[in-house]
């Protein structure tokens, strides 16, 4: 536990400030007990607030946009975080158009273009292809966790959910198999609304192919994400 903490001292210290991204307050270690103080998200889980029912499109737009930003920010510092999903985003309030917040950085990996990352971290449902066939991958990973995230702010259940599959494969059957095999046939009405660019953008972050995946940066740069009235 101590390692974990360590860990993610030193990776919020080589992320530094950041408006989307959870900061280091004050870290102290004892023979027998640590501590890290972060800073305070009052909002809860962006989780909790999807149980409420799906979000808007203006809405999802602007939590991915901001985990975007963040994810820019740390990839940028060679940090992967690896386990992307709306329990480590936070709202830093609870008021409706309240900001996010990328947390929980126990499994994040240091990264660089002459030591690709490898082994098993992550959540199950949000992991990407690469991950699962255990061999060397890069912060595309986090691309992919962000696609499952607006998947499920849209339509309020996960891709990967042997419940939404019509065959009921297992989440890492259906995983390896692609998206392109899952789709938006799971609950087909919960679809008919949502704009072709949201559907696209989720499709673009769930490439198969590490390499034809595209970075963050160059997904903030989607006519999804530009900024719109939220409601």
């Amino acid at each position: 536990a101590a390692t974990v903490a360590a860990l993610e001292r030193d990776v919020l210290r080589a992320i530094g400030a950041h408006k989307h991204i959870v900061s280091l307050v004050e870290y102290a270690e004892t023979a027998d007990a640590y501590a890290l103080l972060l800073e305070l998200a009052e909002g809860g889980e962006v989780f909790d607030r999807i149980c409420e029912g799906p979000y808007s499109e203006a809405d999802a737009a602007t939590v991915v946009r901001q985990v975007a930003t963040a994810l820019v920010h740390m990839h940028s510092k060679g940090i992967c975080h690896r386990d992307l999903k709306p329990e480590n985003i936070l709202l830093t309030s609870r008021a409706s158009d309240a900001d996010v917040k990328v947390a929980d950085f126990g499994i994040a990996a240091f990264t660089s273009t002459s030591e690709p990352i490898s082994g098993a971290a992550g959540t199950i449902n949000y992991i990407a292809p690469e991950i699962l066939a255990d061999g060397p991958y890069g912060v595309e990973v986090d691309t992919w966790s962000l696609g499952v995230i607006l998947f499920i702010l849209l339509g309020a259940y996960n891709p990967f959910d042997p419940k939404s599959l019509s065959d009921r494969p297992s989440t890492r059957a259906a995983i390896k198999e692609g998206f392109d095999a899952v789709g938006f046939t799971g609950y087909p009405r919960q679809w008919r609304a949502v704009s072709d660019e949201a559907k696209e953008f989720v499709r673009v972050c769930l490439t198969h192919s590490q390499a034809d995946r595209p970075d963050v940066h160059t997904l903030c740069d989607s006519p999804y994400l530009r900024p719109r009235e939220r409601r």
